[in-house]
């Protein structure tokens, strides 16, 4: 909070000044109050898109992960192009599944 304004007032228009005065600090007091809510506000959606970062990243390691296992475990193996197709078509579905749960959370008004 910002340190008090004193105001001293003389004069025929002294009662005008106060009112003014009295609206000034009522503004400022409403806007130092926003300024608090916004920066809540904002805090929190930092910590959101920070929480869905690391989910995405999470997913996409674990797919990552999932793809460098079955090629280990297929690894010298004599694969017939008919199951190679269905791999590829595996792990195309997994990252288009990865998309639209990133899209479903980037689109979500509760994150």
């Amino acid at each position: 909070m910002s340190t008090p304004i004193k105001f001293i007032f003389v004069g025929e228009h002294k009662d005008e000044l106060r009112q003014l005065r009295n609206e000034i600090l009522s503004f400022r007091h409403f806007l130092e109050q926003r300024m608090a809510t916004f920066q809540e506000q904002l805090d929190q959606l930092l910590g959101a898109v920070t929480d869905q970062s690391g989910k995405i990243d999470s997913m996409r390691t674990f797919i990552a992960g999932l793809e460098q296992q079955i090629k280990d475990a297929l690894s010298g193996e004599n694969i017939t192009p008919e199951s190679q197709a269905k791999l590829d078509q595996v792990f195309a579905g997994l990252e288009n599944n990865t998309q639209q749960i990133v899209n479903a959370i980037d689109n979500d008004p509760n994150t």
